[in-house]
């Protein structure tokens, strides 16, 4: 329950512009006993739940209804993993593993990395812009530049990862969204 709270905290640290209280949502409710949330999200978006790999992780993924002028949907998710070896350094070697990827797509940049005690929890958050391929099946695809923000926190045993990725162009609008959307979340 705490990490609800920091991360509604956490909401209210970062600046608001775009979408406007004229905002439909629906109410998601996970199937997925490991996600385990109810939140609300844009009323026309889809969502899919999804494992890693040897169900190393659980996901949820918000997908924006698709802008034929737009080369690639913006999306939001929150992505769910056990954190057995949950000591307090796990979420900065999380948070450095995830820059360290991106980094190697062209144009990286880090906009911002910064450390948060939000209800007596360590938290994280960081923003990178980068480019990245239009299509991922071609090796001469166009790049298209995105911006990537994310909020860590460790809770119980768990890491959560909430973030959007969207076009640059797109970002104040998906900081919005992702800022209403995380004050909606609740443990079920």
């Amino acid at each position: 329950m705490r990490i609800l709270v920091a991360l509604t905290l956490m909401c209210s640290c970062f600046s608001i512009g775009g979408c406007g209280d004229q905002m439909k949502y629906d109410m998601y409710s996970s199937k997925d006993a490991d996600i385990n949330v109810t939140m609300k999200y844009p009323s026309g978006w889809k969502f899919v739940e999804s494992k890693g790999a040897y169900k190393s992780f659980s996901q949820v993924t918000f997908l924006a209804p698709r802008d034929p002028k737009k080369k690639i949907g913006g999306h939001i998710s929150l992505l769910v993993k056990d954190g057995q070896a949950a000591e307090k350094a796990v979420v900065d070697r999380e948070i450095d593993g995830l820059i360290q990827l991106r980094s190697k797509m062209p144009s990286a940049k880090v906009v911002e990395r910064k450390r948060a005690n939000m209800a007596g929890q360590d938290a994280q958050v960081f923003e990178i812009t980068y480019e990245r391929p239009y299509k991922f099946e071609t090796m001469d695809a166009d790049l298209v530049a995105v911006t990537e923000r994310m909020v860590v926190q460790k809770q119980k045993g768990r890491l959560y990862f909430f973030s959007f990725v969207s076009q640059v162009e797109d970002r104040d609008m998906f900081l919005d969204l992702f800022q209403r959307m995380l004050g909606t979340i609740k443990l079920k």
